[in-house]
């Protein structure tokens, strides 16, 4: 007899359903509208739809701000290979933590993570690739869709940086990398590795794929023959066209750029120290105030590639973007704001622009309360 693995976490206005050991791992509702359908991995051809959950956990957390849901799945065929993920929950973004084991004395293959299928309508994508070192998000360049033949709207060896889908009555859909750009492009610096991350589709569905491992058994190379986990993260974000208001309360101001390490050509929160004084200052300002709106002024996301950045010994590619270490900070200091009846947000520069639903949820206040069953 099959068991029914099912879970629900959400709000009034966006709900995720889990089913488990199935053709689909989750289903996102952003009102009554499907937005997307995550599919399950493959490992070495071997799917996730077989799995054996050994744990599905729902931690609330305090305030409502946010949930997790900690999920391992076993293959039971094989090598028996392992994925866990941990979801992150906030109102308005998901973070998304994923660690594959290719199972006992066995090297990863192939790595097909997580398809996604966006069904339709829609009416407008944008697809931002990964700018160099210094550099922040990419202006967007909106593709209109108006027909019904299926295109190919990325297919490269390395990932994009973020996805963005609009829907007709204006509500939007975000997936994209997390801080490890690294991990994401590390088939370039194996031999006999490739990946594969393809975007295609039309109006009526959308379809990701994202194959960040591929060995090409004709090569000659083997595997990478180390037994090593593979983690991968991943974020994302929803917004509809009814926008929260940020409030008439005289802020406090802190400013990013006076945080930056000594050294550091541009702010990166992904440096340690530069979390660290961000953090200390926050306190500060919650502990001696009640009420108060706090707004971390020309805050964007930037990419990175600072070697004392990462852990990362002898290798060789460090690039790293700073957006998680945002998303991070947003909840963190909003959960503790609340106990004063204070509100924290981000605010970019005054040129920058907030064109994506997460820069969009990170600059505003408020919160539905999170509930998970």
């Amino acid at each position: 007899m099959k068991v029914d693995y099912h879970a629900a976490i959400g709000t009034g206005f966006w709900r995720t359903e889990f089913t488990l050991a199935d053709d689909t791992l989750m289903n996102f509702y952003l009102g009554d509208r499907l937005m997307l359908k995550l599919k399950p991995a493959l490992i070495n051809k071997q799917s996730e739809a077989q799995c054996i959950p050994e744990k599905a956990r729902i931690h609330h957390r305090d305030g409502g701000i946010s949930a997790n849901y900690e999920v391992l799945n076993l293959i039971p065929f094989g090598s028996e290979p392992e994925i866990s993920r941990d979801f992150d929950f906030t109102d308005g973004f998901v973070r998304v933590t994923q660690d594959i084991d290719a199972g006992k004395n066995a090297v990863l293959k192939e790595l097909s993570l997580d398809a996604m299928v966006l069904p339709g309508p829609w009416r407008r994508i944008a697809v931002a690739g990964i700018p160099g070192a210094g550099k922040t998000f990419p202006e967007l360049k909106w593709i209109e869709l108006d027909g019904e033949s299926e295109e190919v709207f990325f297919a490269e060896t390395y990932p994009f940086l973020a996805f963005i889908a609009e829907s007709p009555d204006g509500k939007c859909f975000e997936v994209g990398c997390g801080d490890d750009l690294w991990r994401w492009g590390s088939a370039a610096d194996l031999p006999g590795c490739t990946a594969e991350f393809r975007i295609s589709g039309n109006k009526d569905s959308l379809e990701i794929s994202r194959r960040p491992v591929l060995f090409d058994a004709e090569s000659g190379e083997k595997p990478e023959a180390s037994r090593r986990t593979w983690r991968f993260k991943w974020y994302f974000a929803w917004s509809d066209i009814v926008a929260v208001e940020s409030g008439d309360r005289k802020p406090v101001t802190v400013d990013m750029p006076d945080f930056v390490e000594l050294g550091g050509k541009y702010p990166c929160m992904h440096a340690k120290s530069m979390r660290k004084k961000i953090r200390q200052a926050l306190r500060g300002i919650i502990g001696t105030n009640e009420n108060t709106d706090i707004v971390l002024t020309n805050a964007e996301a930037v990419i990175c590639n600072q070697e004392s950045h990462l852990d990362r010994g002898t290798k060789k590619n460090f690039l790293h973007w700073d957006a998680w270490d945002l998303m991070e900070l947003f909840v963190w200091a909003n959960r503790k704001a609340m106990a004063s009846g204070c509100t924290f947000r981000l605010a970019p520069p005054v040129s920058g622009k907030v064109e994506t639903p997460l820069f969009r949820r990170l600059t505003r206040n408020g919160f539905q309360n999170i509930c998970g069953e």
